[in-house]
């Protein structure tokens, strides 16, 4: 554990230890306050994702977006609000949930540990579904909408179970037990 602060007296703090924390504040972390209610907005947008509400998705976006599904290869890069959207209604018409395992803002950036289910129609027949994990990175704007996004994979095997919708519902709610959530005041 790092030593405290160190201060004159009580509630009194050295004059050095104070500027360099009001310069903090004022500067590269003033968006500080914002942290919790940003990562509320981006589990609404994960929210709205599951549910495919088109125009509340778009809403958190900025008016340029880009989204980039991989940089494996060519043709996973999506540019302006008209190509995302597009690139959503295909991309998630086989996700039946996304669960933001844990958000972290920080100075215009926001970086999410997903967990998301899936059926695709080869599934749904043959009575399974999938379960993966990747990384969202998500550029903010000075409104704090998202300008860029871009998905990473984590190297990890893609899980399959047995089950349908049910099942799907049922594993993540389990996920969502193990939500990790920052406390960005402290």
């Amino acid at each position: 554990m790092p030593d405290e602060p160190s201060t004159v007296a009580g509630d009194e703090y050295h004059r050095q230890n104070f500027d360099d924390y009001a310069q903090e504040l004022a500067s590269v972390s003033k968006d500080r306050l914002m942290r919790p209610a940003i990562e509320q907005m981006v589990r609404q947008y994960f929210r709205a994702a599951d549910e495919k509400k088109w125009d509340i998705i778009m809403e958190f976006f900025g008016t340029h977006p880009t989204f980039i599904g991989g940089l494996k290869e060519p043709g996973w890069i999506f540019r302006g609000r008209d190509d995302v959207l597009n690139h959503f209604k295909t991309w998630t018409s086989v996700i039946e949930r996304t669960i933001p395992k844990m958000i972290i803002v920080d100075r215009g950036r926001v970086t999410c540990h997903l967990v998301a289910f899936y059926q695709n129609p080869e599934h749904v027949e043959s009575g399974h579904f999938q379960e993966f994990h990747s990384v969202a990175i998500m550029d903010l704007d000075v409104k704090n909408r998202i300008m860029r996004m871009e998905y990473r994979d984590i190297d990890q095997e893609i899980t399959v179970y047995e089950g349908g919708k049910s099942d799907v519902e049922a594993s993540a709610k389990e996920a969502e037990k193990s939500i990790v959530r920052i406390n960005y005041l402290s």
